[in-house]
Parts: C-alpha cells; sequence; structure tokens
C-alpha cells in the first residue's frame, strides 16, 4: 500500500517540517515547471508567467497563462485546466 501526494503537497510538507534545502528544491521544481509552461505557451502562441509554489490552501504550485494579443482565444486544453478562471 501506498499514499501519494501530489508535487505541491509535497512541498507544503517539506517546508512545514522545516527539512533543509527545501526552498532550493523547489525553486528547482519552479524552473523545471518554467521550462514545460513556456513550451506549452510557445505551443499555443500564449503567455505564460513564472512558476510559483504558493501553499497548497492556495493552489499549490502554480502557472498562470494568458493572452498574447487582446481578444485572443483560450485554448481549449487551457481553459479545461481552469474553467472558472479569467482569460
Amino acid at each position: 500500500m501506498t499514499l501519494k501526494v501530489d508535487v505541491s503537497q509535497l512541498a507544503d510538507i517539506a517546508l512545514a517540517a522545516d527539512i533543509k534545502g527545501a526552498d532550493r528544491a523547489i525553486e528547482q521544481i519552479e524552473k523545471a515547471v518554467d521550462l514545460l509552461s513556456k513550451m506549452v505557451a510557445d505551443h499555443y502562441q500564449i503567455q505564460a508567467e513564472p512558476a510559483e509554489h504558493m501553499g497548497v490552501e492556495f493552489g499549490g504550485l502554480l502557472v498562470a497563462f494568458g493572452p498574447c494579443e487582446q481578444g485572443q482565444r483560450c485554448p481549449d486544453a487551457i481553459k479545461a485546466a481552469d474553467p472558472e478562471g479569467d482569460w
């Protein structure tokens, strides 16, 4: 048997336990997420803001996407991930 935690929960656990190096590890995770979000943004020709770990109670490790141009349509895959978000 196993218990599964997502990356945001893992970061919260490490920070709450004051584990040495957790901040540095989270920064590295954010950099990896930035790389992937840039690839997604380039694919859909939209903008991606830097990843940020905000704690699970505030959404966890998040990336914000937005339009490059006023009136640009939100890609379906992005809208499906945050159906209540503002584009």
